[in-house]
Parts: structure tokens; sequence; C-alpha cells
């Protein structure tokens, strides 16, 4: 974590040189938790903060800053245009796009109006005494990260790098893990459908037609044909993933994928999850029956198709 250096010597300094003047803190802060978007919603990406020291809420100005995987800088995030509201110790704040508020159903403390660079670059909040507040830089950053040690891992659409320690070095500070932004107010979003809607039609192989499937909801007490597939398009995605966890979490209903119910008891034990990202790596049991020459199939695609979590 880049904080200023000496920061009780600068607060008294500042006091002195701004004498009648507001001091506005804001420099006490972390990077939590960094999300990229999801293979679904790309653009569904958001930075979440925390106040490392009490009252520091005075954010109006400082920007989340990105850069390049060589150093050099790209676009910004966005500006926070405000003064929080929350400045309690350990509060946060998030500044992610409109994307991101409809996917997770949270209120951003400012909507970014950039991008974040995806899959090797750095992300940065504020400016206080020549240098940034914190940073976070991941994949194959290969710029200045001073202060920060070697990268974290690269981010992964649908999961979040997310803080674990607080040790100065990225590579083991932050690793991936479930999203949860969370906003100035204290809600915190879970995982939905991407606003702009998501396209479930599969791409058919050249000179090969496949059948379209049709998504069909799975009833409680139903053991789903694959688990894990919660649209019903013949895969399980790393966000279906995700969104098991959340249910086996109690953090969203079994409505949301009873395809992750497969013991038919309205609940997602751990045998069910595993079964899931099986299916994410190997693919649907039914597509993969599908693939064997022996058996003669009257209609269906001809092979399984395997999930990448990218």
């Amino acid at each position: 974590m880049r904080r200023a250096t000496l920061a009780a010597v600068a607060i008294g300094a500042a006091a002195l040189l701004h004498a009648g003047r507001a001091w506005a803190p804001f420099h006490l802060v972390a990077i939590d938790e960094v999300f990229i978007g999801t293979a679904d919603c790309p653009n569904a990406q958001y930075v979440v903060m925390r106040l490392t020291g009490a009252g520091m809420v005075f954010i109006n100005g400082q920007d989340v800053t990105t850069q390049n995987a060589d150093g050099s800088e790209a676009s910004d995030f966005g500006t926070f245009t405000q003064v929080l509201d929350n400045g309690a110790l350990g509060a946060p704040f998030i500044m992610g796009t409109a994307d991101a508020a409809g996917l997770f159903g949270i209120a951003m403390d400012r909507e970014a109006s950039g991008q974040l660079v995806f899959p090797d670059g750095r992300v940065c909040f504020g400016f206080f005494q020549g240098m940034a507040v914190d940073c976070v830089a991941y994949g194959n950053f290969t710029g200045d990260n001073s202060g920060g040690g070697a990268p974290a891992t690269a981010p992964v659409r649908g999961m979040a790098l997310v803080r674990q320690t607080d040790t100065m070095s990225d590579e083991d500070d932050f690793a991936l893990g479930a999203p949860a932004p969370r906003n100035n107010a204290g809600d915190t979003g879970t995982l939905g459908v991407c606003p702009g809607g998501v396209d479930d039609t599969p791409t058919p192989t050249e000179g090969v037609g496949l059948a379209t499937p049709t998504a069909t909801a799975v009833p409680t007490g139903t053991v789903a044909a694959c688990v894990g597939d919660c649209n019903g398009d013949g895969m399980v995605g790393i966000n279906e993933l995700i969104l098991g966890v959340n249910i086996a979490l109690e953090l969203q209903p079994i409505s949301a994928c009873p395809a992750f119910d497969c013991q038919g008891t309205g609940t997602v034990p751990i045998s069910c999850l595993i079964q899931g990202v099986s299916n994410s790596l190997n693919g649907c049991p039914a597509l993969a029956a599908a693939a064997a020459p022996p058996i003669q199939r009257a209609s269906g695609p001809p092979g399984a198709r395997r999930v990448a979590a990218g």
C-alpha cells in the first residue's frame, strides 16, 4: 500500500502551512477489490476502496487512474465529485460502471467514465504529496510498481482481485475471489443478470448445424441434467459457478439457478458445487454423451465444449 510517508507529520505541517483553510484528508485509503467484468458482461467493472483512517472522506476531485502493461498512462477510470457520508474507519466506497451497478444491483458512489485495463495493467486511487495513494498492479505488468512489489495474478472474467493481507506486495496481498462490491452506504451487491441482456445462443461450428438449446428452469426437487448450467445453454460458465457459490452461502435463493440443486433438496451442498466445476472444465454430461461415436443420436451437437474461465 502506498500511503503517504509520515502521515502524522504531514497533517501537522499542513495545519501550519495552510492556516485558515480546512484540512481535507483522503490519503489513508487502500484499494480492496478490482473487478474486470464477466464473459457475458465485460463492461461491468468496479474498484472498491476502504478507509484505513477515520475521516478520510474528502475524495472530491480524486481520480481512479489506470496504466497499461508497460506502465504507460491509460485513460482514467473516473473522478470522484463528492465528499463521503460515511467516514468510519474501514468504511468502503466504490467507483464502477453502469453495467456493474445493474449486474450487482448496487448503487455506485461514483459512476465510472472509463474502463479498466485487462488483462495486464495497474489501477491507482488518488494523488497525495507527489505519489498515488494506493495502487494495484496485476498480470504481466512491467512498469514501475514502486512500493507494491511483484504484480498480483492476472484478473479473470467473473472473478475479482480481492485483498487478503497488507504486506505492500501486490502478489501476496491479492487473490482471485468471488466479487462482493460494497458502497459507502454499507450495501453489498450480489451477482445478477447483465443489464444489457445475455446472448444464450451458442455459436455453431462451421459446416455443422447445431440445435439451439432452450433454457428450461429446473424445479426444486428435480435433479438437474447438467449441474451448474443455469441458463440451459449446455455449458457452465465462471459466472454460473460464482452464482452457485452465492446460493450455497445463502446470498442468493435457489431459484436463481435451480440447476445447482443436484440432489433435489432445494439447497446447494459442496458436492453440487464440485460437480458444477467438473462440468465447467469437462463439459456437460449430456453433450459428452452425444459425442460418443458408438451411440447413434437423431440430433444434437457432436461434442462437448470446454469452457475457459477468461
